[in-house]
This record gives C-alpha cells, sequence and structure tokens, in this order.
C-alpha cells in the first residue's frame, strides 16, 4: 500500500496558516518538534498523512483518535467518490415528468 503524502499546501491548511508562512518556519518547527520532519527535505515539501495525522492527534484520547481517524477517512471517500456510479435515472424521470405536468399546468 502506497504512503499518502500530504503537500505543504494541504498542511498548512490543517495548522491553519498560510503555504508560504510554512514554507518559511517549517525547519524552525521541526527542530522545536512542534511538527513532524517531512519525508523530504529538497525539493517539494510532503509529509506522510499517518505521520502528521498522528502527530496532531497525539493529545486526543483513544476514542477521541478513532474519531478523528474515521471522520478523516469518511471526508476522503466522500471528496474522491466517483459521481459517474451514482443512478441518476429517478431524478431524471421525475424531473421530465415534472416538467411535462406542471409546466403543462402553468
Amino acid at each position: 500500500m502506497p504512503v499518502r503524502a500530504l503537500t505543504i499546501q494541504q498542511v498548512a491548511d490543517e495548522l491553519g496558516r498560510s503555504r508560504d508562512w510554512l514554507h518559511a518556519n517549517w525547519q524552525r518547527l521541526v527542530a522545536e518538534q512542534k511538527l513532524p520532519r517531512p519525508l523530504l527535505e529538497g525539493g517539494a515539501l510532503t509529509w506522510s498523512a499517518a505521520q502528521f495525522y498522528a502527530w496532531q492527534d497525539r493529545h486526543l484520547s483513544k476514542r477521541e483518535r478513532v474519531a478523528a481517524a474515521a471522520y478523516r477517512a469518511a471526508f476522503e471517500a466522500a471528496s474522491t467518490a466517483d459521481t459517474s456510479l451514482i443512478d441518476t435515472s429517478v431524478a431524471d424521470a421525475r424531473a421530465r415528468l415534472t416538467e411535462r405536468f406542471v409546466g403543462a399546468a402553468a
């Protein structure tokens, strides 16, 4: 299974900071142990998603860590869902009937 990586923009968003701020401060934050070390320090900065979220959730209770992981997984699944698999035939048929009968009465 490949390691999912977070871009500098995604980490900045998680921290509530700008990409430029994180780019200017990441080395200090790593040295102060306020941010995990990125996967690669040269070129495009990326962090292991598992490592970053484990670090971010380190002060949560076990129950809260499980809930946070479930929430992130559900959010990722919803944001990457293939909408071409959704059956819209009922909604399409309903729209045609509404247009045909309601439109004729107006």
